[in-house]
């Protein structure tokens, strides 16, 4: 439909105008209050220009289906749900407190996104196009983050439009379309994600447009210079929020460039070239940055090392892929999963295989339980559903569609090089969001083979499945589950609901924001570990005036450190870590300490 496509074009090019704002504004140091604002206003603008739908004409509407209305309503209610949460919490998610929203706050305040001293590298190597978003909105209202998860709610919009779409190209019906966007809208961790200040959930939006500008070409090549910057675009963006959306993506960018084929070679060539210069346009800033301070445009290779499995033996991405699978098998009862860990490892020493060396990192191999927190959850229902649907579709091959074939192939390949790329990990579950809402199209596609009142039985179960992730989040819960002690993010304050992963650390860092304001300090040295959670500081500090720099960062130093300090913190730092001489402490309490 006319207005879905204008609608995902407009995301596209209004968040690249953003990218190329922050950059342009950065290479002159004057991202501030005034620039930022001015920025979203005319990201804003350009949005609302190319959105507006192209009236039709001829088009005729045929009246809405019973399950459509059920269907529009559920998504309704969803889109509400997630959007009181997204604006009534905080950013709390354990990657928003130690680099997402640190890296924001520290942009805010040094007027530029080049690299500063940070022991937290990931606060710099880490692709940025999410935070540059949020770092709009942040500066638009003085250095809050009101509207910090909303990018993040957006892009549960967008997916969910974009599956539509993919479903439409797939040949699924009216109701099968809406069938798709039900699926991606109820799929636990996209929920989850959809009030939080992560990034995957716009990689997975970026990658679907993408997606679906392949398809579309496809299926009916047209070979245009406006489609070729689009689509660069939408991969350039992709890569820019996400590294894990390279092996993803890659395939789909495959698919388009095989697409150009039909076009001739002299137009395939320069279609080429065209996304290849749009995807490096938008990314060429971080990869500048990322060479200079570690040799490498994705960023240092000794934790690239550590994120990649130990081997490409074919054992070895087998055990990985299945590693991954196993995130979305987890059950609320531990014996259960126990006994599935038992079972991995025997399977592992059959065929001569370790899981302690596959997997030494984050306490080894195990089953993650079922969870309502963004960081471990899995998805179930739609993984056994797309395991089902993937049996049939290669179980029927010969009756499969053109266009629905190269969807699976492409959908696969995505898969197998994440399985190639991607160790495991119990937080591998978000990393594996765009899988599924690439997968939701084709998910909708088995569901349409139902009867009866099959359909609307499995909607309603979809519906009903995702409520615990829609009411009860674990950091950010509507209505808490009685197991919880956490309150709701409608009655809870929000200084504590930073802290919901780690609750225990609200006392002292409220200890130490009062300690600093008492002696009038407004410029604060921050001593810290890989994993500090540096960003509740800011929060804390920002409405006394507060302004935080790292000392001491080994790697990626581009700026000098704050010379001008006059108080600095010792915020759990490495255990080995020793005061300079001239500090003397003034208050500590466990790990943490201020100094004079």
């Amino acid at each position: 439909m006319a207005w879905r496509r204008s609608f995902l074009i407009a995301l596209v090019v209004s968040t690249a105008v953003v990218v190329a704002g922050v950059e342009g504004l950065s290479a002159f140091e004057t991202l501030s209050r005034v620039s930022l604002t001015a920025l979203g206003l005319l990201a804003a603008a350009v949005f609302v220009v190319l959105a507006r739908q192209r009236p039709v004409a001829t088009a005729t509407r045929t009246p809405l289906q019973r399950l459509d209305r059920v269907i529009i309503i559920g998504l309704a209610l969803a889109g509400a749900c997630t959007l009181i949460v997204a604006l009534a919490a905080p950013p709390n998610h354990w990657d928003a407190m130690t680099y997402h929203m640190a890296r924001v706050a520290q942009w805010y305040d040094h007027g530029t996104v080049a690299f500063y001293p940070t022991p937290i590298d990931r606060q710099l190597w880490q692709p940025p196009f999410a935070e540059y978003i949020i770092l709009v909105g942040y500066a638009m209202l003085g250095g809050l983050d009101y509207l910090a998860n909303v990018p993040q709610w957006i892009a549960y919009l967008g997916v969910a439009v974009a599956a539509m779409e993919i479903a439409r190209l797939l040949g699924a019906s009216r109701s099968l379309q809406l069938v798709a966007a039900a699926v991606v809208m109820t799929t636990p961790i996209v929920v989850l994600e959809s009030s939080s200040a992560q990034n995957d959930l716009l990689a997975a939006l970026w990658l679907s447009i993408a997606a679906y500008m392949a398809l579309s070409e496809y299926i009916a090549p047209k070979g245009r210079t406006a489609d070729a910057v689009l689509f660069g675009a939408a991969f350039g963006l992709a890569i820019g929020t996400k590294g894990t959306a390279l092996p993803i993506g890659l395939p789909w960018l495959l698919l388009f460039l095989v697409a150009l084929r039909s076009s001739g070679m002299r137009t395939g060539v320069r279609q080429a070239a065209l996304v290849t210069l749009t995807i490096l346009a938008l990314n060429a800033g971080q990869y500048a940055r990322n060479l200079d301070a570690f040799n490498n445009p994705l960023g240092p290779t000794d934790v690239q090392g550590i994120l990649r499995p130990t081997s490409l033996a074919p054992s070895v991405i087998v055990s990985n892929l299945a590693a991954n699978a196993s995130i979305h098998l987890g059950t609320p009862w531990a014996s259960v999963n126990n006994r599935m860990d038992l079972a991995a490892a025997a399977m592992h020493a059959a065929v001569g295989l370790d899981l302690k060396q596959l997997y030494p990192y984050f306490g080894g191999f195990r089953v993650v339980p079922w969870s309502n927190d963004e960081g471990q959850a899995g998805n179930p229902l739609q993984f056994l559903l797309g395991i089902v649907g993937f049996a049939i579709a290669v179980g029927t091959w010969r009756r499969v569609r053109r266009e629905q074939r190269a969807m699976i192939l492409t959908l696969a390949a995505g898969i197998l090089l994440v399985g190639m790329t991607v160790r495991w990990q119990p937080f591998n579950g978000r990393l594996h969001l765009p899988l599924f809402v690439l997968g939701a199209p084709c998910v909708a596609l088995l569901l349409g083979r139902l009867r009866g009142l099959w359909l609307p039985v499995a909607v309603a179960v979809l519906i009903v499945s995702a409520l615990p992730s829609l009411l009860a989040n674990t950091t950010r819960p509507l209505i808490p589950w009685a197991t919880q002690a956490r309150r709701s993010v409608l009655t809870a304050s929000r200084d504590e609901q930073y802290f919901a992963s780690r609750p225990d650390l609200y006392r002292p860092y409220a200890a130490m924001i009062r300690q600093i304001n008492g002696t009038g300090c407004a410029r604060v040295g921050l001593f810290a570990d890989y994993d500090s959670w540096e960003y509740p500081l800011w929060a804390l500090g920002r409405a006394a005036g507060l302004t935080f720099m790292h000392e001491g960062a080994e790697r990626g130093t581009t700026r000098p450190s704050g010379a001008n300090a006059c108080v600095w913190i010792g915020l759990d730092p490495a255990p080995e870590w020793r005061p300079p001489s001239g500090l003397h402490a003034v208050w500590h309490e466990g790990p943490f300490s201020i100094w004079r």
